[in-house]
């Protein structure tokens, strides 16, 4: 009976373990998958050369980084093709990617973050951020607010769905701290894995968030970023925008953050907790004295995360420029928006004016002829005709009345001569009235 090429590696602590534990997380799972899932780490530690307990005393000692190990090894089954000339499938790739999982948690080793693969993978361009990227998105971006994602994503590494569950209360920090890193806390409640961890990012991505919050009145409470998927859009359209070639996604700034971290020497087990993979539960008693250790840490790798220089203040200026062009923009904004009320009001004032004077005027034509453009008005006499006098010769006979009244008596005839002659009707016609006669 042949032996199994995995015989020595199946009898060791660390399979062991895992099969033990993996029986009680399978669910509604038969015993075939199991083995299968099983099977595929044999033959990885099989592949690799590597002893299971060996691996497993370093991975939990912080000195193995299993998470870039096991990329690579999933890239090299997604590209290598087989006998045939054909490339594994997408399922059994899938498959492997989980039992990789599976064996992580089941060992409670922080889960790893990894690739797509198959297809997937092969639409994508694998080749990690670098700095000058950075500076090409920064420059790409339409707007302060995904500055301020860019930002705050690559430098603390965290992910589309924790940057999307910030609120205004968790940036209250870069108020009232004076110098960098500054900290945000990643809940349990949007944290993966309900894992909370310190998210540090520095006074650039501090510079950039104040402008940004700056932009609209935010309430402790208030989500200031989009959706995650609607931040994984606007990721890949600042990357079109930007010219970078090739598939790039979000979680890819995860990668630039982690392995900045690792470029600035920093102890496997302290990146782990930077990025939220190892921090693990905190008593509340010790969260301040845990925040400020992992702040002094990440201090370290403060000069690989800026994109700008500290001395000439580059970034500094264009954040102090783009501070004034929104508080203008605000100020000017809210000026036209005073205008624009006071205009309307006007026009309502206006069209209301309008209408009632058109009233007036219809009902005073109504009442009033206009031959050869002078308005006349109509008076009755004493012996009943109708009369007509213009303004002039009715103010005329207002004043000679004394009475702010135009009597019969005073009205003989149409006058159609001078006012004088027709003041002297008037006199004649009121002495007449008296019983005085007059020549």
């Amino acid at each position: 009976m042949r032996s199994s090429p995995y015989a020595k590696f199946d009898g060791t602590k660390c399979m062991q373990e895992f099969y033990l534990r993996i029986r009680g997380l399978r669910g509604g799972e038969k015993d075939g998958s199991l083995r299968t899932q099983r099977q595929a780490i044999l033959k990885y530690f099989a592949e690799s050369g590597m002893d299971p307990d060996q691996w497993l005393e370093e991975a939990r000692a912080g000195k193995r980084d299993y998470e870039r190990e096991w990329n690579e090894y999933l890239r090299g089954l997604s590209t290598t093709k087989l006998e045939d000339g054909t490339l594994r499938s997408d399922s059994y790739l899938r498959f492997v990617r989980t039992a990789l999982i599976r064996f992580a948690r089941c060992l409670k080793l922080p889960e790893p973050d990894l690739i797509p693969v198959g297809s997937a993978m092969l639409k994508r361009d694998q080749k990690p951020f670098e700095k000058t990227d950075i500076m090409q998105l920064f420059n790409a971006a339409r707007n302060v607010r995904d500055r301020a994602i860019l930002l705050v994503a690559s430098n603390s590494g965290a992910r589309e769905s924790e940057i999307a569950g910030l609120r205004r209360g968790d940036f209250n920090e870069i108020y009232e701290r004076k110098e960098e890193p500054y900290c945000v806390w990643i809940n349990k409640e949007i944290a993966k894995g309900g894992r909370p961890y310190f998210a540090f990012f520095t006074q650039e991505a501090a510079d950039v968030m104040k402008t940004f919050l700056a932009t609209k009145e935010f309430k402790d409470g208030d989500r200031v970023f989009p959706t995650g998927k609607a931040i994984g859009n606007l990721f890949h359209n600042m990357c079109k925008r930007a010219g970078l070639k090739g598939g790039r996604w979000f979680h890819m700034l995860r990668h630039y953050a982690r392995s900045t971290l690792a470029y600035a020497a920093l102890q496997p087990d302290i990146i782990e907790k930077l990025i939220g993979h190892a921090l693990g539960s905190i008593e509340q008693t010790y969260m301040d004295s845990v925040q400020e250790q992992l702040r002094g840490e990440y201090a370290r790798a403060l000069p690989l995360f800026h994109l700008y220089s500290r001395e000439n203040g580059s970034t500094r200026a264009k954040v102090s420029s783009l501070e004034e062009d929104v508080e203008r923009l605000r100020r000017e904004n809210e000026g036209m928006k005073r205008k624009i009320e006071e205009s309307d009001q006007l026009a309502a004032k206006v069209d209301d004016l309008t209408i009632r004077l058109q009233e007036q005027e219809d009902r005073w034509r109504e009442l009033m002829k206009e031959p050869d453009g002078v308005l006349l008005e109509k008076y009755t006499n004493r012996q009943g005709e109708v009369i007509t006098l213009t303004p002039k010769q009715r103010k005329a006979l207002l004043k000679e009345s004394g009475d702010g009244r135009i009597h019969p008596w005073q009205i003989l005839e149409p006058v159609d001569d001078d006012a004088k002659a027709f003041m002297g009707r008037i006199k004649a016609a009121k002495s007449k009235a008296k019983g005085k006669v007059g020549r």
